[in-house]
């Protein structure tokens, strides 16, 4: 089991280092009291630098300051490196079109094929693929094979012309 250090009161501590600038040896009362002789030091120590009698050392504000100061780094490294992530992570998903089995499918639209079919590969514009921001092309006969949106699964519902007939453009 771990020792745990036993916290005396700020009182008694104060008294303790009275007793030290009085002239008693720091060896002298911890044989009468508790504390060890390197405790009792550094408790008249820290007195001195705090009311400014010493200057080779950190006053307990500057302590509590920087014990401060380093906790707000801490949280301010962790919200910088979420926010990474999270920039990261957006800048992924606005550059990419969802794939048919994604999981975001729902959420964004439909999926969009990245290449036009075979009755599409012989129109006049040839080539092109059926994403966003590319115009659709006219409307064909539909094909039980053919996913693409010139062919029959445009004029779906819920497809880039609601249900009607795709027109050209």
């Amino acid at each position: 089991m771990p020792n745990k250090r036993r916290q005396y009161p700020s009182e008694y501590r104060r008294h303790m280092v009275e007793l030290v600038r009085s002239g008693r040896s720091p060896e002298a009362l911890a044989k009468e009291f508790e504390p060890s002789a390197p405790t009792i030091r550094g408790w008249a120590k820290q007195a001195d630098l705090d009311e400014g009698r010493r200057t080779d050392g950190t006053t307990s504000a500057d302590r509590d300051e920087l014990r401060r100061l380093k906790r707000e780094v801490k949280r301010l490294r962790l919200e910088r490196d979420i926010l990474k992530k999270a920039a990261a992570w957006f800048a992924q998903e606005s550059n990419s079109i969802p794939r048919r089995d994604s999981r975001s499918r729902g959420r964004t639209g439909p999926s969009f094929p990245s290449a036009p079919c075979a009755a599409c590969s012989a129109s006049p514009r040839a080539g092109t693929t059926h994403g966003l921001g590319v115009r659709r092309r006219p409307a064909r006969a539909a094909t039980t094979s053919c996913a693409c949106w010139c062919a029959g699964a445009g004029r779906r519902a819920g497809g880039p012309t609601g249900g009607r007939a795709s027109t050209p453009t």
